[in-house]
C-alpha cells in the first residue's frame, strides 16, 4: 500500500530502499515549509519501502498471452520477491600485482589504501580536467581488485587505464567471462543463497548472503569445479552477482527466475535517484556538478583527498586547497510532482517564477508514490538565491516542468 503525502512529510527521513538501500536522508523542519493542500505541490521528500515494479496490477484492457517480459518478470518477483537486471554492458576491470594499491589509488576517488578484503567502496574515475569518465564500485578480493563501471565510452574507460598503468607493477585484464547481474528486493539475499547451494557445495562454508553488511563482498571459490566460482556485493543500489556465462541458463531454469525488463529497471533507478551514464551523466559533468559526494573518502582533509594526501587524477579541479569540494554553478536533483501530467521527456525545461534554470535528465510515473519522479540539473544561485550547495539542500523548493508544479529533493 501506497504512503499518503502527509505520511510521506511526517515520516523525517527519506528512506531509499529496493534502490538506494540503507541511506537515509534527513529531512528538517519540514512541515512548517508545506502547503495545507500539499496534494497541489507533490512530494518533496518521497518514501520508499519497498522494491519498487513499474508493471501496475490494475487488469488491463489487452489480451496477453503471458509470454511478455514485462509478464514474466511480474511472475518472477511474486514468486521469489525480487527482481534481477542484466547488467553486463558495464565494464569489469580485474587488477592485480603488487602496486594495485597505488595504481588504483591514482585513477578512483575512493582510498583505495584502507579498503581490506571483503570490502567494498563507491567510486568515480575522472580525467585530469575532473570530467567523469566512470562511476561504480571497487571490490576487494584476496589476491586482486574488480571494478564494476558504469561509462559513457567504454572504449575510453578502457583505454585510460590501460595508458596510466605505465611504471606500475600490475596485471590489467577486461577479458572477462562472466555475466553481471543486479538483484534488488527482499527475497534477493534468500535466491543467492540458493545460487550459493548449487554452485559450490562446500557445506563447511557458513557464510550466509543474509549477514553480509552494506559495501562487502564475497568470493566462493569452488576448487573442484573453477567454472562454478562466483562473487557477491552488497551494495547500496541491490546485490551484484558476477557468474560464469556457461552457468545462467542452468541457473535460471533450475531456480525458475527471469530477468525483468527495462522498463522496471528504470523505475527502480529513477526512484532511488541513481543516474544513468547515457541520460544524468556525461563526459562534460564532473562528479560535484552530478552530487556524487558520497562517493569520495569522508575525510577529505586528512585523507588523500586534501593537500595533505596523495593525488588522484581530476582531484585539482573539485576540491580547494583546504580539501573541500569547489562551488559549481549547477546540481543534479530529484524532482516530484502530485499534479495530473504527463511524464516529462527527457531536455523539458524547468522553471522558477518563470525563469529556465535546468533541464530534465530522466522522469517516470511511480505507482507506487503515486506521483511522478524526475531527475535533473539545475542552477544553484537561480533556483536557491544561493551558490552555497549546502544551504541550498536546506531550502524546500518549487519548480515548474511543462505546466506542473513539482517539489525538488536533494540526492
Amino acid at each position: 500500500m501506497a504512503l499518503s503525502v502527509s505520511k510521506c512529510l511526517n515520516y523525517g527521513v527519506r528512506k531509499m530502499s529496493g534502490g538506494v538501500k540503507g541511506v537515509r536522508y534527513p529531512v528538517k523542519n519540514l512541515n512548517k515549509y508545506i502547503p495545507t493542500d500539499p496534494s497541489n505541490y507533490g512530494i518533496p521528500y518521497p518514501v520508499i519501502s519497498r522494491p519498487s515494479k513499474s508493471f501496475s496490477n490494475k487488469p488491463s484492457d489487452k489480451k496477453s498471452d503471458g509470454n511478455s517480459v514485462s509478464e514474466k518478470s511480474q511472475d518472477s518477483y511474486t514468486k521469489h520477491k525480487f527482481n534481477i537486471f542484466d547488467i553486463s554492458d558495464r565494464n569489469k576491470i580485474i587488477v592485480s600485482g603488487k602496486d594495485s594499491k597505488s595504481y588504483l589509488d591514482l585513477l578512483t576517488s575512493c582510498d583505495v589504501r584502507i579498503v581490506e578484503p571483503g570490502k567494498s567502496r563507491k567510486t568515480v574515475c575522472m580525467e585530469r580536467n575532473g570530467n567523469l569518465i566512470g562511476l561504480g564500485i571497487v571490490n576487494r578480493f584476496e589476491n586482486f581488485y574488480s571494478l564494476i563501471m558504469d561509462s559513457g565510452d567504454s572504449e575510453k574507460l578502457v583505454e585510460h587505464f590501460n595508458e596510466n598503468k605505465v611504471g606500475f607493477d600490475i596485471t590489467f585484464s577486461t577479458n572477462i567471462v562472466e555475466n553481471t547481474y543486479l538483484l534488488k528486493g527482499p527475497g534477493s539475499a534468500k535466491i543467492l543463497n540458493s545460487i550459493k547451494n548449487i554452485l559450490y557445495g562446500n557445506k563447511n562454508d557458513t557464510r550466509n548472503v543474509e549477514d553480509m553488511p552494506y559495501q562487502t563482498n564475497i568470493y566462493f571459490t569452488n576448487q573442484l569445479a573453477p567454472n562454478n566460482s562466483f562473487s557477491v556485493v552488497n551494495t547500496p543500489q541491490g546485490y551484484i552477482l558476477s557468474v560464469n556465462k556457461i552457468l545462467v541458463e542452468k541457473l535460471f531454469k533450475e531456480l525458475d527466475i527471469e530477468l525483468s525488463s527495462y522498463e522496471v529497471y528504470e523505475t527502480n533507478r529513477i526512484e532511488s535517484g541513481q543516474p544513468d551514464f547515457q541520460k544524468d551523466l556525461s563526459n562534460n559533468v564532473n562528479p560535484v556538478e552530478a552530487n556524487l559526494h558520497s562517493h569520495f573518502a569522508k575525510n577529505y582533509k586528512y585523507s588523500k583527498r586534501g593537500i595533505l594526501g596523495s593525488d588522484f587524477y581530476g582531484k585539482r579541479t573539485i576540491l580547494n586547497e583546504t580539501g573541500l569540494f569547489k562551488h559549481f554553478s549547477r546540481t543534479r536533483v530529484m524532482m516530484y510532482s502530485c499534479d495530473k501530467g504527463l511524464i516529462p521527456p527527457e531536455n523539458s525545461n524547468i522553471y522558477v517564477d518563470g525563469v529556465k534554470v535546468g533541464k530534465v535528465t530522466s522522469s517516470t510515473s511511480s505507482s507506487y508514490l503515486k506521483c511522478i519522479v524526475a531527475m535533473g540539473y539545475v542552477n544553484l544561485e537561480k533556483t536557491f538565491n544561493t551558490r552555497s550547495f549546502s544551504l541550498a539542500r536546506e531550502i524546500i523548493k518549487k519548480v515548474t516542468i511543462n505546466g506542473n508544479s513539482y517539489f525538488i529533493s536533494f540526492l
